[in-house]
């Protein structure tokens, strides 16, 4: 408990105190990644979770979450060689 204290402070006096209550659920994350953190977003678990916080965060709502796959799969299809080449695919 004594080093988590300590690596708190250090990591505070490195990046600087994060205001936690303007951020909802940010002491759900470890506190490194506090000053980089500038939205969560709580989106309905239900399988497509990841999809529907992309979109949010982009500003477009939930309900437009079948727009990410679909356009992650024409990315991919384009730029399929350069993809390949870089160990992505």
């Amino acid at each position: 408990m004594k080093s988590d204290t300590k690596s708190k402070k250090k990591c505070n006096e490195v990046f600087g105190s994060t205001e936690e209550s303007a951020i909802p659920m940010l002491n759900h994350f470890h506190p490194i990644y506090h000053p980089y953190i500038v939205n969560v977003v709580d989106v309905v678990v239900d399988g497509h979770c990841g999809y529907k916080c992309i979109v949010a965060l982009l500003g477009m709502g939930e309900e437009s979450w079948p727009l990410i796959p679909h356009d992650l799969f024409k990315e991919l299809s384009q730029w399929r060689d350069e993809y390949k080449i870089s160990g992505i695919l």
